[in-house]
């Protein structure tokens, strides 16, 4: 792998970046698990180096068959960032933005709207390092619109730190961007000259040459005999982009813990992940155990009509689920016990606070209105 040759604002960004990516990293996961080959380890093990070298390489491919076989998104997500931060701290930029995507994949499965948010911003500098301004820009500017995800999905006493610092970089790192990409011009344009006149060529008229008449012989035909090919008729092509698809063929779930809900309307904010586009299907788990900060589907009410305008509906794809059904977070979960000693989620006299609208409050509902949590997006190809 190859190391930039940069200019000394290129470095100096580079070096800022890394550092910047990594404090952000190690403070939403302070203790990564032992089989992921960090940053940290790296400079650790291969401080003497010109760029990777193939034991560094060897190990880091251990780490990601490890952790990806390991079935844990949040631990395999942390993986391919870590790995995508010692590709940025050595040059290789195009290796970093592919790592930072990764990572973001594995986090969208497990809802980790801050660490995505992070990746997005991780991408942006990758892109920006290696002079794709364009594509920086617009992971810069998804970064900057996942941003309000963060202060709902961390503890209360260090999300605001991290939202701040999220902010700031990605409000300095887009303005350098700009700069390089709209330099303010100094000196002023001297005017455009006019184009030079062609004149157009003279031209002679063509005399055109008399048709010689074609000769015919006594014995035999006038004109040579053409053997006839019968005519092809072609199948018109299949066009089948228009035809509605379905997730993955034949991924079928047996029992009915899971159901696939097709999303109605396009968010307007980034209150939602990003994944929430009109047109595309999540699926729910029916049967799960609630935690805070969870997205979730909720039945419908009547009190929730006059706001269906700002409202995110889901449809089920099957039609197993009767009422409407709307997005939402779940904010706080009871923790308390019920009089049987059964847990609070399974019990419907419980109630747990919701907000299914940036700009409504907390709402209360009972277990029974929770239909499930969101597990899985998919996007159709026609909307991706």
């Amino acid at each position: 792998m190859t190391t930039m040759s940069s200019s000394a604002p290129a470095a100096a960004l580079q070096e800022e970046a890394v550092e910047a990516l990594h404090q952000a990293i190690k403070t939403l996961f302070p203790d990564p698990n032992p089989d992921i080959f960090t940053l940290d380890n790296y400079q650790f093990q291969f401080k003497l180096r010109t760029g990777l070298k193939k034991t560094a390489i060897r190990t880091i491919e251990q780490s990601q068959r490890i952790n990806r076989r390991s079935g844990n998104y949040q631990r395999a997500g942390l993986c391919e960032f870590h790995i995508g931060l010692i590709y940025l701290d050595s040059g290789d930029f195009r290796g970093a933005r592919q790592q930072f995507a990764q990572a973001r994949q594995q986090w969208s499965f497990v809802h980790e709207p801050a660490a995505e948010t992070l990746s997005f911003m991780a991408e942006g500098v990758a892109h920006h390092l290696g002079h794709h301004y364009e594509a920086a820009m617009a992971c810069y500017t998804k970064a900057n619109q996942s941003l309000p995800r963060v202060r709902f999905a961390l503890p209360a006493h260090y999300k605001d730190k991290v939202y701040d610092s999220l902010a700031k970089h990605i409000e300095t790192y887009q303005s350098m961007l700009r700069e390089q990409m709209w330099p303010e011009e100094d000196e002023e344009e001297a005017p455009l000259s006019p184009p030079p006149t062609i004149s157009e060529p003279t031209t002679e008229p063509i005399t055109p040459v008399p048709a010689q008449p074609t000769p015919v012989f006594a014995d035999g035909p006038s004109e040579p005999a053409v053997e006839e090919k019968p005519e092809i008729i072609a199948a018109p092509p299949i066009v089948n982009y228009e035809t509605e698809t379905t997730p993955i063929p034949a991924h079928q779930y047996l029992g009915e813990q899971y159901e696939w809900f097709l999303i109605d309307k396009q968010p307007e904010s980034g209150f939602f992940p990003l994944d929430v586009q009109q047109g595309g299907w999540l699926m729910a788990d029916k049967e799960p155990s609630l935690r805070s900060g969870e997205l979730v589907l909720v039945k419908g009410r009547e009190d929730y009509r006059e706001l269906n305008g700002r409202l995110i509906t889901v449809s089920p794809v099957r039609a197993r689920t009767a009422s409407r059904v709307y997005l939402a977070w779940l904010d706080r979960t009871p923790k308390i016990t019920t009089s049987d000693n059964s847990p609070p989620h399974e019990n419907n006299n419980v109630q747990f606070h919701i907000t299914i609208s940036p700009d409504l409050d907390q709402i209360t509902i009972s277990r029974d209105d929770i239909v499930g949590i969101v597990v899985g997006f998919w996007l159709p190809v026609q909307i991706r």
